[in-house]
C-alpha cells in the first residue's frame, strides 16, 4: 500500500512491525527451537539405549562363546590346587564366589609350541559382574598365576545345574556320596543367567562323554 499525503519517515514508520508482531515471531520460533530440542533428545536417547542393548547383547554372546568352547572341551581329569589337595575335574556348588571350577582342554597354542593343552578355568560371580579366571596349569595353580576376564555385567543370580547318567538334574558336582571326585562327568550342564536388561537366559551345553 502506497502512503500518500505523508512524509518520508511516517511512511517507514508504517512499513515496520509493531512489538505485538515481533513478540508472536519470538513465540513461534521459540516453540518451534524446544520441539526440535525435544525430538533431537529423544532421538539422542533413544541411539543411546540402542547402543547399550547392542552392547549387551555382544558381551553376552561373547559369554556364551566362552561357556561353550569350555564345556566343548572338558575333560575328566583330577588337578591339585597349590596346596597339593586334589580337586574334582568339576566343582561347582550352589553359592559362593565361584560358580564352577573345570578342567579343560581349550588352552590356546596359536604358536604350535610343546606344551600340554589342559587347563584349569574358573567362573566366578563376583558382586553382580560374571569373571571368567583362567589358569594356565591344572596343576598347583594359584590366583597370580590366572587371567581374568570380565564377561557380563548387571546379572542378577546365576544358577548352574548338571544332569547325571540318570538324567536327574543336580545343583551340585560332584554329587553328594559320589564313590570318587573325578569318576564322571555330567550329560549335559545347564546355565542360567537373570540378567537386569535381558532378564533370564539359560543354555544348554551337552558334554561329550569319555
Amino acid at each position: 500500500m502506497k502512503c500518500l499525503n505523508a512524509s518520508k519517515a511516517n511512511c517507514a514508520h508504517q512499513h515496520g512491525f509493531t512489538l505485538l508482531e515481533v513478540l508472536v515471531a519470538i513465540t513461534i520460533f521459540t516453540i518451534m527451537s524446544v520441539t526440535a530440542l525435544t525430538g533431537m533428545k529423544s532421538i539422542m536417547d533413544a541411539q543411546q539405549k540402542v547402543e547399550q542393548v547392542d552392547g549387551v547383547i555382544t558381551a553376552l554372546q561373547r559369554t556364551l562363546s566362552y561357556l561353550d568352547q569350555d564345556f566343548q572341551y572338558l575333560i575328566n581329569r583330577e588337578a591339585r590346587d597349590e596346596y597339593g589337595n586334589p580337586q574334582a575335574s568339576i566343582k561347582a556348588d550352589t553359592g559362593g564366589y565361584q560358580l564352577i571350577l573345570i578342567t579343560t582342554m581349550n588352552r590356546k597354542n596359536t604358536l604350535n609350541q610343546q606344551r600340554s593343552s589342559l587347563m584349569r578355568v574358573g567362573y566366578n560371580l563376583d558382586e553382580e559382574t560374571l569373571v571368567r579366571q583362567a589358569y594356565q596349569q591344572v596343576d598347583g595353580a594359584s590366583e597370580e598365576q590366572s587371567n581374568q576376564r570380565t564377561l557380563l555385567t548387571d546379572i542378577e543370580e546365576v544358577q548352574i545345574r548338571f544332569m547325571d547318567k540318570n538324567n536327574n538334574w543336580q545343583l551340585y558336582w560332584p554329587t553328594p556320596g559320589a564313590v570318587s571326585s573325578g569318576s564322571t562327568l555330567p550329560k549335559a550342564i545347564e546355565f542360567n543367567l537373570l540378567h537386569k536388561q535381558m532378564g533370564k537366559i539359560t543354555r544348554l551345553f551337552p558334554i561329550p562323554q569319555q
